[in-house]
């Protein structure tokens, strides 16, 4: 029963660690899209701001102007800036190289902005991909590239977040299971000790432990539950000698406080208690100096 409760809350255990696991990893998963599409809706809003004043630098011919603002926005996350109108390069100005990949053509009317996560030639990070077409002299485009350092910043930070948060549930799931299961134990192994039932463990004792009552020569044994506990364990394997850890670990699982001093206490007291029934009945608890008790019946007569 024991190996089977400790088994049972192994495998909860496990099921929990893994549980928290697959949801750490799932939420930095949401985690990263949603920095991704935020990032996204304020890369086109930016691109298509810069836009708008790119068409009013061209329209008064000052291309300087756009190649001045790409600078300033290098200072930034800006990694490369192009300006095309009606077919001419007006500014092609790049801190890092441009994507391999090529743009789709771009209608003037209406606008929409094309967005795309890529990875640009010598770029630390992926960048955010902006074209926006040109209203105002055009056929024409403006083209941005966004790093996204500061969605991977924000990951790693989610991700931290979220193992420290599963860190946490962990301990208290575990602690309460781990508490929860010593109560079980408990109560399935207090006043039991290991064992079955032994109605007949020695000559005129009886030991019966779905009854939790014990008799010697016929005159019950008044034990309380530590002490019944102690002697079931003892009887069920006569001969065997049991240290004071497993005495420990059987009579008193859900302590933290008990010590080879209470052992040896109820030890006496059981030795009292069968000496009270029958003077020598004490002796069928051995003590083996240095290793722990045993039970030892008395041989028959002529056995």
């Amino acid at each position: 029963m024991q190996v089977a409760l400790r088994g049972w809350r192994l495998g909860v255990a496990v099921g929990v660690v893994i549980l928290t696991l697959a949801g750490v990893v799932t939420a930095s998963v949401i985690h990263r899209r949603a920095l991704e599409a935020s990032f996204r809706t304020h890369g086109i809003a930016f691109a298509v701001a810069f836009a708008d004043a790119t068409e009013a630098w061209l329209a008064t011919g000052d291309t300087e102007a756009i190649y001045r603002a790409a600078q300033l926005m290098f200072l930034g996350s800006v990694r490369y800036v192009q300006a095309v109108s009606r077919g001419v390069v007006c500014v092609d100005a790049q801190r890092e190289g441009l994507p391999d990949e090529p743009l789709l053509v771009l209608d003037s009317i209406p606008r929409i902005p094309l967005a795309r996560y890529v990875r640009s030639p010598g770029a630390r990070h992926s960048v955010l991909d902006v074209a926006v077409p040109l209203l105002e002299g055009g056929p024409g485009y403006v083209r941005l590239g966004l790093d996204t350092q500061e969605i991977a910043s924000g990951a790693r930070a989610g991700t931290l977040l979220a193992v420290g948060a599963g860190f946490g549930l962990n301990l208290l799931v575990l602690g309460a299971l781990f508490l929860a299961g010593r109560r079980r134990l408990a109560r399935v192994d207090d006043g039991q000790g290991k064992g079955m039932p032994s109605p007949a463990a020695a000559p005129g004792l009886v030991v019966d432990g779905s009854r939790k009552a014990a008799a010697l020569n016929g005159v019950p044994l008044s034990l309380s539950p530590k002490l019944f506990s102690l002697l079931a364990l003892l009887v069920s394997e006569p001969g065997r000698v049991f240290s004071d850890r497993e005495i420990l670990g059987a009579v008193w699982p859900a302590s933290r406080y008990a010590n080879a001093k209470d052992v040896k206490q109820h030890i006496y007291l059981l030795r009292k208690k069968l000496r009270g029934v029958q003077p020598g009945a004490e002796g069928m608890i051995v003590t083996v100096p240095g290793f722990g008790y045993r039970f030892e019946p008395p041989r028959r007569e002529g056995g």
